[in-house]
């Protein structure tokens, strides 16, 4: 769709009795910088293209990953990080919950609760990569770029 011959496409909106003159010559000179613009926006869109093709998706990022830093052996894996548990603590006058906020004088229930940085800063998954010289930086970008808004992630040298 997008391939054109521009040679052609010059040759052929010229009347005939031009075309066998110097004209077309300096006319397909004059539209050299129309042709590096249109260069590079094939070469951009087959890029967003390829691109679209991927999204946050374990298989997908580790594809791209895969494809970009270690095409030769694939070692690159991403596994879930250890989930925590989110448990909802409610007031007494709260029938349905089992768990409230006691006071100091209370028995212990034996729940913990966990700081906001506590749960915060757990990863949501790590991303294990052979110790080959990995850019880590790129590798992050790339990551960041496909990667679902709010998901945290690590990155482990093997």
């Amino acid at each position: 769709m997008f391939d054109i011959n521009h040679i052609n496409l010059t040759y052929q909106l010229l009347p005939t009795i031009w075309r066998q003159l110097i004209l077309p010559r300096y006319i397909y000179a004059a539209f050299k910088g129309a042709r590096d613009v249109w260069d590079r926006f094939v070469v951009l869109r087959n890029q967003t293209l390829y691109d679209l093709n991927f999204n946050g998706q374990v298989h997908n990022l580790t594809h791209v990953l895969n494809e970009t830093f270690d095409a030769q052996n694939w070692q690159i894996t991403i596994t879930d990080a250890a989930d925590v548990d989110f448990v909802y603590i409610g007031t007494r006058q709260e029938p349905f919950n089992d768990l409230y906020v006691g006071t100091r004088s209370e028995p212990f229930n034996g729940v913990y609760v966990g700081t906001r940085q506590e749960y915060t800063s757990a990863n949501s998954f790590i991303i294990n990569i052979p110790n080959t010289g990995i850019d880590q930086d790129a590798l992050r970008a790339l990551v960041d770029k496909y990667r679902v808004a709010g998901k945290t992630y690590s990155i482990n040298v093997l």
